[in-house]
C-alpha cells in the first residue's frame, strides 16, 4: 500500500510539474507577442492584444497556484484549488471586454504605408489565381 501511494504521488507531482511547465511555455509566447508588438512598431488593434493578455494572465495565476501547491503543500492547499478558477474569470472577463467593443474605423481596411501600387498588383495577381481555379477554387475531388 505505502508503494502504491508512493508511486501515486511520483505520478501527481510530475502531472503538476507538466502543467506548470506548458503554463510558462504560455506565458513566454504572451511576453514575446507584446515585445514583438513594441519592437516592430506595429499599431495595437483591439482583439489581438487583449486575447493574448488574457492567455497570459491566465497562464501566471495558474502556474502560480501549481508553484504554491508544489512550495507549500497542503497549507495552500485552498489557494491552489481556486486561483486557476478565478485567473479564468479574469482571463474572460478581459475576452469579453475585447469582444463587446466594435473596432474602431481606423483600424478597418486598408493599413496605412501600404503601397497602393503593390495592392492594385496583388489583386491582379489574386484575380488571375481566382480565374484559374475558378469561383471557389478547385472542386473537392482536386483539393489533397
Amino acid at each position: 500500500m505505502c508503494i502504491l501511494q508512493y508511486t501515486l504521488a511520483v505520478w501527481a507531482a510530475a502531472i503538476i510539474s507538466a502543467a506548470v511547465a506548458a503554463q510558462y511555455v504560455i506565458l513566454g509566447i504572451s511576453i514575446l507577442f507584446f515585445l514583438l508588438l513594441r519592437f516592430m512598431n506595429l499599431q495595437w488593434r483591439l482583439y489581438e492584444p487583449r486575447i493574448v493578455m488574457g492567455l497570459g494572465i491566465a497562464s501566471v495565476v495558474y502556474a502560480f497556484s501549481g508553484v504554491l501547491r508544489t512550495e507549500g503543500g497542503a497549507r495552500f492547499q485552498f489557494l491552489s484549488q481556486y486561483l486557476p478558477a478565478m485567473g479564468y474569470v479574469i482571463a474572460v472577463a478581459i475576452w469579453l471586454s475585447a469582444m463587446l467593443v466594435r473596432e474602431p474605423w481606423s483600424y478597418q481596411g486598408i493599413p496605412p504605408g501600404v503601397d497602393q501600387d503593390l495592392l492594385k498588383q496583388m489583386r491582379s495577381q489574386l484575380d488571375a489565381l481566382r480565374e484559374v481555379l475558378g469561383k471557389n477554387g478547385p472542386p473537392p475531388e482536386q483539393r489533397r
